[in-house]
């Protein structure tokens, strides 16, 4: 009996271990991008992206503006007159178009239509604490809240430079701490109320200061962030989270959750799939549901050129576009772009005979089951099998085909391609059979043997661009073709450097060149007439490199100089600086 009560026991947990490692399994590792260089300093305090999308990283030696390229920093002043006041960044607010930042000593200014960072202008009784550690900032019915390291709070009225000083009633609490005054976080709850996060204590008052509520923590917060209708996150010095609701009466209600026992959590920051992302002293970074369910521990690995680069993580941040960024003391900063890494490098391995063929890639086009066919500059066509990722080659080589250098691809039936080729014309391509044929200026009406792009129509035109031999359109239903003749308007000479054409919504053909500018082709009645648009109108540049059309119909042009968006009121171009 007692056997078959541990078999089955044992059976269970069995069970459940096997499930765990299932599901973790089934979690596709997440893949950070570091960057170590460029800042100011290596271990980033606080992030914040403002209202331009720009990443602010304050540091323990300076603050960084980062463009998604390069750093611009911030030190610490030489003069008292530009420059931080002190180097050790702790807190990051954006207000209006600027910026207040606080540091271990005194709060600056960020003022972007200067572009400099200056210590705070703090007027009459506010010079008294213009040296203040200010560890949290918020702007509420126009006047600053400043909370402190280990002064508590205070209201400041820039207008009139008085201040009033909120102290915490910590008497009670027996704790040897030199931070227990602390504010973490000021949160304005609605016109009247606010919520003062410290150490210890959970607060809500008016806005006078006068407490309507208040609750005394057992465990030394240390990280809080606001979600929704009021309620909030708060992470503790023991690794626990507390979530926290204040109603509309002021009560205060939370329940706690062990996370990271004995390793405080130091960040927060909710993801756009509403998960919590949870980062701690020396053991990594959770993830957990709204639910507050575990769903996943990130730790760094030496052998993970991808994970953290660093357990302690000091800081984190949701960007609007759902990239998180990490910061881990000493260790640079960390980000998770759900988008950057979707694109597989696939690349030529000599190695593998069933890789690509060459790594130059002119062209491809994806068939009726996923898979890829693709023209290379060297290595012919390669058909991508994605399921087995594996390739099949067509070249010389192999005498599968009549070329090596595929410069277009058109799919013309079903089982059937157009192969734009380089000095071999159009290679018609049998897809089942593998069997092809060559067209080209001795047996078809090809004006020119290089092929560089197809396109085909609405009408089932196809349209044929000729390295530096024109465009032509052939009918398939007739088997005839027509030669469409450019010519400038500028000086009237025709037009034959070909490089790019598009049908817009409209059915209107639009076709780039090299350095003659863009044309568009509206047919009448079996007749096309053409404007021609260039440099001595409206376009910036005479080379043309891409030409699209947004979902709202919204015709855009890419060119050597610049993007350039079409009026069709007006019939122009307008140059995107």
């Amino acid at each position: 009996m007692l056997f078959n009560t541990l078999s089955k026991n044992l059976a269970f947990l069995l069970f459940i271990l096997i499930s765990f490692s299932a599901y973790s399994q089934s979690l596709e590792p997440l893949k950070f991008h570091h960057i170590q260089d460029g800042m100011s300093q290596s271990s980033a305090t606080k992030l914040l992206e403002d209202r331009y999308g720009f990443i602010w990283v304050g540091t323990r030696n300076g603050l960084n503006k980062y463009d998604g390229k390069d750093f611009e920093i911030f030190r610490k002043s030489t003069d008292n007159k530009t420059g931080l006041s002190h180097e050790y960044v702790v807190e990051l607010y954006e207000d209006g178009e600027n910026l207040l930042i606080g540091t271990n000593e005194g709060l600056n200014l960020y003022d972007r239509s200067l572009n400099i960072v200056t210590p705070f202008p703090f007027i009459n009784e506010g010079l008294h604490i213009k040296d203040r550690s200010f560890q949290s900032v918020a702007r509420i019915n126009g006047e600053l809240w400043l909370g402190t390291e280990s002064a508590g709070l205070y209201k400041y009225n820039e207008n009139t430079g008085k201040i009033s000083h909120f102290t915490l009633d910590n008497d009670k609490l027996e704790v040897v701490n030199p931070r227990i005054n602390k504010i973490h976080k000021i949160i304005p709850l609605d016109a009247n109320r606010v919520l003062i996060i410290s150490s210890y204590n959970i607060i809500v008052t008016n806005n006078n200061l006068e407490i309507l509520n208040e609750v005394q923590a057992i465990e030394n917060i240390i990280s809080a962030i606001s979600l929704e209708d009021n309620n909030f996150l708060l992470g503790t010095n023991n690794g626990s989270l507390i979530r926290l609701n204040v109603s509309l009466t002021s009560k205060i209600e939370k329940d706690k959750k062990q996370v990271s026992p004995g390793f405080g959590i130091r960040s927060l920051a909710k993801n756009l799939d509403n998960e919590f992302w949870i980062g701690t002293e020396n053991n990594g970074l959770y993830i957990y549901s709204t639910e507050l369910e575990f769903i996943r521990h990130l730790e760094y690995h030496v052998s993970k050129p991808n994970s953290i680069s660093g357990n302690s993580i000091w800081s984190l941040l949701c960007t609007r576009n759902g990239t998180m960024w990490v910061a881990p003391y000493k260790s640079g900063l960390n980000f998770y772009d759900p988008e950057y890494f979707k694109f597989k490098h696939i690349n030529s391995d000599p190695f593998n005979h069933k890789s690509l063929s060459n790594k130059l890639v002119n062209c491809f086009i994806e068939d009726a089951n996923g898979n890829f066919w693709i023209g290379t500059d060297g290595g012919g066509l390669n058909y991508w099998n994605r399921a087995f990722d594996t390739f099949e080659h067509y070249a010389l080589k192999n005498k599968t085909l009549n070329t090596n250098v595929v410069l277009s691809i058109l799919q013309n039936k079903e089982d059937e391609l157009w192969l734009g080729t380089w000095t071999n014309g159009i290679t018609v391509f049998n897809t089942k059979t593998k069997k092809f044929k060559e067209l080209n200026t001795e047996n078809s009406f090809l004006n020119s043997n290089i092929i560089i792009d197809f396109l085909k129509d609405k009408k089932g035109h196809i349209w044929i661009i000729n390295y530096f031999a024109g465009v032509q359109v052939y009918d398939p239903n007739t088997n005839s073709h027509k030669n469409v003749i450019l010519n400038s308007d500028v000086d009237g000479v025709e037009i034959n450097s070909i490089y790019q054409i598009f049908e817009d919504h409209l059915g209107q053909m639009w076709i780039g060149t090299l350095n003659s500018g863009l044309f568009k082709l509206t047919e009448n009645n079996g007749t096309w007439t053409t404007t021609h648009y260039s440099t001595h109108n409206s376009l910036s540049n005479n080379f043309v490199n891409t030409i699209i059309q947004d979902s709202e119909s919204t015709l855009w042009v890419g060119t050597q100089g610049g993007l350039n968006k079409y009026n069709a009121e007006n019939d122009s171009f307008k140059a995107i600086t």
